[in-house]
């Protein structure tokens, strides 16, 4: 199935070859009709939950629907007035983890009943002053980690990004590392903002480590473009380099994405305006490019048990 906001398309696969050309269309489910607002919202999460035997689908707005395969039927399972920055299930579709637009954190139930809800934001150095505070957070996106009992959260306040990791089984309890840094670099991105870091993140499957990216400045005023590690505390683990350095920022990457396994890392960037995949492998801790898929207009981007990346365009 996919959708394109308003419409939610539903196919199924008439052969055991997965063949897009053999895919027919089941059903097609208009939502315009049960929130209006939804044609000026964003689709920030979309998911098919077994349990539920229907899709899940979250919007800006702050509206969730459940729409079930079997009846074909749209519910309401949820309005969240101050809207929704992100909306993502845990691997065992166990927990439903949505970031507000009001500064919140939740966690439902697949019964869409909460079973915490907490800031996103720690108050912990976050922020230099009262007004820089009452901006709120930001661009807030959310990746578990494989076994569904911990997940990190990379929000934006007004001196950059932080990065908290968040305990199921501890009531959403943040695990945090002491922090520490020099002139040069930041070692922990869950302690005060760090100016340099980005969006996209990526907690390893079935690893300890998180991935995530940044443009750092280097003393001699180069912007490097690098995709950083740190551990469940924030504490900083290593990194690696990008293509793209220069006087300016060239690289900008738009998801990342480990394998089951957590020994390939897909990069989703642009380069100079160029859209690539880069693939790296890991050996000894040490990091190479693998691969380099040059491609265009890539909407989404997963793995498969059998190690393969599909690409959705």
């Amino acid at each position: 199935m996919y959708t394109d906001k308003q419409n939610l398309h539903v196919f199924k696969q008439d052969s055991a070859e997965v063949n897009p050309a053999e895919l027919s269309k089941v059903c097609d489910a208009f939502f315009g009709d049960e929130d209006p607002t939804i044609a000026e919202s964003k689709l920030v999460g979309f998911d098919y939950v077994q349990e539920l035997e229907g899709a899940v689908l979250a919007f800006s707005s702050g509206s969730m629907y459940l729409y079930k395969l079997d009846t074909q039927e749209i519910e309401e399972v949820g309005q969240l007035p101050d809207g929704i920055f992100t909306a993502l299930w845990s691997p065992n579709q166990e927990y439903f983890s949505v970031a507000t637009k009001g500064g919140k954190l939740l966690l439902f139930t697949p019964e869409f009943d909460v079973l915490y809800e907490v800031d996103i934001d720690d108050d912990d150095l976050s922020f230099a002053s009262a007004e820089e505070k009452a901006q709120g957070v930001r661009d807030v996106d959310i990746s578990w980690r494989g076994d569904s009992s911990i997940f990190v959260v990379n929000y934006g306040v007004a001196g950059g990004r932080k990065c908290l990791t968040r305990d199921v089984q501890k009531s959403l309890l943040v695990t945090k590392g002491p922090a520490r840094a020099d002139d040069v670099s930041v070692f922990s991105v869950s302690e005060k903002p760090v100016a340099s870091l980005e969006l996209p993140i990526n907690f390893m499957p079935s690893g300890s480590l998180v991935a995530g990216f940044q443009n750092r400045i280097k003393s001699d005023k180069q912007v490097n473009p690098e995709i950083i590690f740190w551990e469940r505390n924030g504490l900083r683990h290593g990194q690696f380099s990008l293509p793209g350095a220069g006087a300016e920022p060239r690289t900008t990457v738009k998801s990342l994405r480990f394998n089951p396994e957590s020994v390939l890392l897909a990069v989703h960037c642009l380069i100079d305006g160029n859209e690539q995949v880069l693939i790296y492998t890991r050996s000894n801790w040490e990091w190479y490019c693998k691969q380099v898929i040059n491609t265009s207009k890539i909407a989404s981007m997963s793995w498969t048990k059998k190690q393969q990346l599909c690409i959705a365009q």
